[in-house]
Formats: C-alpha cells, structure tokens, sequence
C-alpha cells in the first residue's frame, strides 16, 4: 500500500512540473505585438506575446512570427535565437504589421541568430524625436531577405529618408532584396 501511495505521489509530481513545459511548447506560428503579454500562448492574434525573445523561445526552427499590429523595437539591438525564421505583418488575415522605433532612441534593431526572411512590414521612425538614427536588421553571417511589401516611414526631424541598415559580420552575410526596391511609405505630416 505505502509503495502505491508512493508511487502514485511521484506520477503526480511528474505531471506537475512537466506541465508547465508542455504549455509552452514550440510553434511553427507565433504571433507578437505590444498589446501581448509573454505570458500568452502566441498561438493566435488574440493570445500574441509581447517580447522578440518570448516569441524566438516558442517558434520552430524554420517558423513564422507574425507581428500584430505594432512591435516597438528597443534601442538596442534584440539578438535572437538561433533559428530560421520568417517575419512578417501579413498572414492568415493578419495584415499591417508595424515594427516601431522607440521615441527616444536614436538606434534600433534586430539582431538574427540564424537565416531570416522579413516581409510585409513598416519600419516606422516617425515618431522619434532625433535628428538622425538607424534602425538596423544585423545578419550576424547569415542569410537575410528583405522581402515584399516592406515601408519606411522618415524621421519626422530629418532632411533625408532612411533606409533600414543591413550589418554583416564574418562570415559575409547574403541579402536577398525581393522588391523593385525598398519603397519609404511617406513623411507624416
């Protein structure tokens, strides 16, 4: 009897602490924007996490984040898991994603950990207050496509219209650009 008590106590524990692994799982989909919270599954636009890192530490190798809405990029540059991923703003009635570059920086990005495909995006710098900046996308070596649909929105306080950076590392990163070109969305008025 003491030994089934046992046993039946060690079977419990066991789903207890693996319990919370198994709702973590990875997913070949994982949506993101601010109006998530990490504490969300990232399995739908409604359930969308808010971070880079909760959503690289759910997606398959190989997967899809979808930005919902807006993504505020911070001032430094986000390195991801090394994963193959592609961004973008525009999947299963999921449209208009924005990645934001915070008010009070003069730099962001998003640093790749592995082969990368970011599309049907607006990288907006619009409401930044600096005279110049950079948002970057670092390639750390790998192969970085910037696809279809991607925009640009200008610092307000500039003179010129940025462009997003692309930074290599050794070895010699390849970009792919699939648009005519890379087309800035307008200055706001």
């Amino acid at each position: 009897m003491r030994k089934r008590f046992v046993c039946g106590l060690l079977a419990l524990a066991l789903f207890v602490f693996t319990l919370p692994a198994a709702m973590a799982a990875s997913s070949d989909v994982v949506y993101l924007g601010d109006a998530g919270s990490d504490g969300n599954s990232g399995l739908a636009p409604g359930e969308c996490v808010k971070t880079w890192e909760k959503a690289y530490e759910l997606l398959n190798d190989g997967g899809t984040i979808v930005v919902v809405g807006t993504s505020t990029v911070p001032g430094s540059a986000v390195p991801m898991a090394a994963k193959k991923a592609t961004i973008t703003g525009s999947y299963a009635g999921v449209a208009g994603g924005v990645l934001m570059m915070p008010a009070d920086e003069n730099m962001a990005g998003l640093s790749f950990g592995a082969d990368t495909t970011v599309e049907h995006l607006t990288v907006d710098c619009s409401g930044n207050s600096s005279s110049y900046g950079m948002f970057s996308f670092y390639a750390n070596g790998h192969n970085l496509t910037l696809g279809e649909g991607m925009n640009m929105l200008p610092f307000p306080a500039s003179d010129y219209t940025p462009y997003p950076v692309v930074q290599a590392s050794s070895p010699i990163s390849h970009l792919r650009c699939l648009a005519t070109r890379l087309r800035p969305a307008g200055r706001l008025p």
